[in-house]
């Protein structure tokens, strides 16, 4: 029987560097208490059980991410926003330029579409198409990013830790260790 504590021990110990141990009283392991040299005989009582404190826990290195790909993407649909927006601007102003260019010279308002009038009006279409587009993807990732940052906590999120814990106890016919994990 002291060889199997012996054995539950030195499996123990050679766990601990590996992890850390928590510090909450109610995850305490019953571990036994070695017996002194001078109870090794056969009628040596049974060993009462020692409580040690807390129990193993994985290494942070396999911890899950503490930031979802909601957190990334919030951030992303902010800048895409952001670009998408000034875009509608400038071609909204690149528009406004044209147009009334367009308007001011009395040859294009008599109905010319041939030279410098047609590229002005070709300009100013491009230009709407372009804000149009630039408002419109903006507006959608807006969107996209007023909701990302409502659903995401600022908080890292609470995660399930993996644990292990070890425990040998005195049983009828010898020693019994349980781990779990």
């Amino acid at each position: 029987m002291d060889k199997h504590i012996a054995d539950c021990r030195a499996a123990m110990a050679q766990m601990q560097p590996q992890a850390v141990a928590a510090t909450e009283p109610s995850q305490a392991v019953a571990v036994p208490a070695q017996p002194s040299p001078a109870n090794t005989g056969a009628s040596a009582a049974p060993a009462e059980p020692v409580t040690a404190q807390g129990s193993l826990v994985a290494p942070a290195s396999t911890a899950p991410a503490l930031h979802p790909w909601q957190h990334t993407a919030k951030w992303v649909a902010t800048g895409a926003a952001v670009v998408f927006l000034g875009l509608g601007v400038a071609e909204y102003a690149n528009y406004s330029s044209n147009n009334h260019d367009f308007n001011k010279n009395p040859v294009c308002t008599a109905g010319s579409t041939i030279g410098y009038c047609k590229g002005l009006a070709d300009s100013a279409d491009t230009a709407q198409t372009w804000a149009m587009i630039g408002g419109s993807v903006a507006a959608i990732a807006a969107g996209a990013a007023v909701w990302l940052w409502l659903t995401d906590s600022s908080q890292p999120r609470a995660t399930e830790q993996a644990g292990l814990a070890f425990s040998c106890v005195p049983a009828l016919a010898g020693v019994s260790c349980q781990g779990r994990f």
